[in-house]
C-alpha cells in the first residue's frame, strides 16, 4: 500500500523534524516521477505538527496518497512545526501559501484537515478558503470532501466546522489548566518537564 511505503520512509528519517525537502524526495520517491508530468496540476502541500513524529505519520500519507489519486504534483511544501493556528501563529506561511497561489505557483493548497489550517474563531476559516479561491485557487482536504466548496450548503457546513475546531481547542487548554490546578491545590510542584508534578516535599535524588 502507497501509505505503508510512506511511513516506512518517514520511520527511516533519522531528523528530529521531517522538512520540506525530505516530503519533497518521499513524494517523486513514491510518485515514481522525478519532474512533474505535464497532464498533472501543481499543488501546495501543508503540513501543521504539533505533537511530534506520530503527528507526521498520521497526516502525511493519507495526503500523499490524495495527491497521487488525483495527480496532483506538489511543488510547495508548507510545514509548520509547534505554531498555533488556535493563536495565528502560521499567519506568515499562510500568506507565503496564498502568494504562491497568486502567482500560479500552485493550483490547490491541500490539507489533511482543516484543523490543521485554521483554528482561530468564528468565520476565520471561511474566510481562508475565500481567500485562496480570489488568489485563483482551492483548498482541498484529505479527510473532508466538500471543504473548499463555497456553495450555501458548504459554507454552512465550513463554517460550523471551523468553530468545531476552535471550541476542540478551547475544551483541550482548559481540561490541562484544570488538571494542573488540581495537581497544585494537592500541594505539589512543577518540574522542569512540562505537566510533570511532584509533591513540594520530595526529596531531591543525588546521583
Amino acid at each position: 500500500m502507497i501509505e505503508t511505503a510512506i511511513i516506512k520512509k518517514i520511520e527511516a528519517v533519522t531528523l528530529t523534524k521531517v522538512d520540506a525537502p525530505i516530503l519533497d524526495s518521499i513524494f517523486r520517491d513514491v510518485a515514481g516521477f522525478a519532474e512533474m508530468p505535464d497532464d498533472w496540476t501543481p499543488v501546495g502541500g501543508w503540513i501543521r505538527v504539533s505533537s511530534g513524529r506520530q503527528d507526521e505519520v498520521n497526516q502525511i500519507p493519507q495526503l500523499i496518497r490524495y495527491c497521487l489519486e488525483r495527480e496532483y504534483w506538489v511543488t510547495r511544501w508548507y510545514v509548520i512545526h509547534a505554531k498555533s493556528a488556535y493563536h495565528g501563529k502560521h499567519q506568515k506561511v499562510l500568506d507565503e501559501a496564498l502568494s504562491d497561489m497568486r502567482h500560479g505557483e500552485t493550483h490547490v493548497l491541500v490539507v489533511w484537515h482543516s484543523d490543521r489550517l485554521e483554528r482561530r474563531p468564528g468565520k476565520s476559516l471561511l474566510d481562508d478558503l475565500v481567500e485562496f479561491r480570489d488568489a485563483g485557487g482551492r483548498v482541498e482536504s484529505a479527510l473532508e470532501p466538500t471543504l473548499g466548496d463555497l456553495d450555501f450548503g458548504a459554507q454552512v457546513t465550513t463554517f460550523l466546522t471551523g468553530l468545531k475546531n476552535h471550541e476542540k481547542v478551547r475544551h483541550i487548554a482548559d481540561q490541562v489548566k484544570l488538571a494542573h490546578d488540581r495537581i497544585q491545590a494537592n500541594d505539589a510542584q512543577q518540574t522542569e518537564f512540562p505537566g510533570v508534578m511532584l509533591p513540594k516535599d520530595a526529596n531531591t535524588i543525588e546521583s
